[in-house]
């Protein structure tokens, strides 16, 4: 499969998405929890681990998307 990266667009989707994830936690997440532990393959992300996350994907040396 060719190398895929993200539009800006859907860097900020992503990170937006994260940023109400963890605005909801540690409250009842129960739709999404399937999602986010790959079915129960893991622990979700902490509210410190998703900014964490946020950071990392906004920081300029991170290199996921075109445009």
């Amino acid at each position: 499969m060719p190398e895929q990266q993200l539009t800006a667009q859907e860097l900020a989707t992503i990170l937006a998405a994260l940023r109400h994830w963890q605005r909801a936690l540690p409250q009842s997440v129960e739709a999404y929890e399937d999602i986010a532990t790959d079915g129960g393959r893991f622990e979700p992300l902490s509210v410190d681990e998703i900014d964490e996350l946020c950071m990392r994907l906004n920081h300029p040396s991170t290199k996921l998307f075109r445009g």
